[in-house]
């Protein structure tokens, strides 16, 4: 229990933060800030240390349920010295109703499955796929994410021909012109938060695997349902086990799909 005016220890969340609240920039410095009053929002937290020099993100950390802040949250600077003028000048400043409390952020070390990503080049995640494909599952979608949102996240990458979300299933799926492009987005996106969760970017089906499966499917008696359950079913995601187990069934044990780790 905090003491009346205290404010709150920190420095476990500075320790433990994970990749997933810190901006994704390489060689980036990010400064954590604490005590932040709730209605600080992330354009009003750039603005209190824009002073200090170019600011690649500021971002406040919110609950992704209710999207209230947590009272914390990160300034990224591409210059060191800027981060540490940061920090010196910016400790117990008043932002809002409340004074602030500012350190360096720290990262927990990338797991296996993040480090096997990083390592990936653009060949190696371009020809993981058909040559056909250019359909990019999205995971972790946040319920309140609207195919708008999904296009404005993608759409710098390249030219998009359609998106579909499936909001009950927390998944959306991506499909550009180029397989490029497709690529692009896999490697780029893979990590990046939209509407507060960090999404899950992997190969999608190709639309032949998709009619292969629901087609054959609908011979071994599953409903039209469970024909396009299965044809919606990405290659790489949590579920890959049971598509996997599924097509050994239907073709034997060499069909089986090897997802992609992403």
């Amino acid at each position: 229990m905090l003491r009346q005016g205290a404010s709150p220890d920190y420095t476990p969340i500075m320790r433990e933060c994970s990749l997933a609240l810190l901006p994704a920039h390489k060689q980036h410095f990010h400064v954590f800030v604490g005590d932040l009053a709730t209605e600080i929002d992330n354009n009003a937290l750039k603005a209190a240390f824009a002073a200090y020099g170019e600011i690649s993100e500021a971002k406040v950390i919110r609950d992704p349920q209710t999207m209230k802040s947590k009272g914390y949250g990160f300034v990224s600077f591409p210059s060191k010295e800027s981060a540490e003028k940061a920090i010196a000048g910016m400790n117990g400043q008043l932002i809002g109703r409340r004074q602030i409390r500012t350190n360096w952020a720290s990262r927990k070390p990338a797991s296996a499955e993040e480090a096997h990503t990083k390592e990936q080049t653009f060949d190696e995640v371009f020809n993981a796929t058909r040559a056909d494909n250019t359909s990019v599952y999205v995971g972790n979608v946040h319920s309140s994410t609207t195919e708008e949102d999904l296009r404005d996240a993608f759409a710098s990458i390249g030219a998009i021909s359609e998106v579909r979300i499936f909001k009950q299933q927390g998944y959306a799926f991506v499909r550009y012109a180029t397989k490029e492009a497709a690529t692009r987005a896999i490697m780029q996106m893979n990590g990046k938060e939209i509407n507060g969760q960090n999404i899950k970017c992997s190969w999608g089906r190709t639309p032949n695997e998709n009619c292969l499966m629901a087609n054959q499917a609908a011979l071994n008696g599953l409903s039209l349902v469970g024909a396009n359950f299965l044809s919606m079913n990405p290659i790489a995601n949590p579920l890959a086990w049971s598509q996997n187990q599924c097509l050994s069934q239907f073709y034997g044990q060499a069909a089986a799909i090897q997802p992609w780790q992403a």
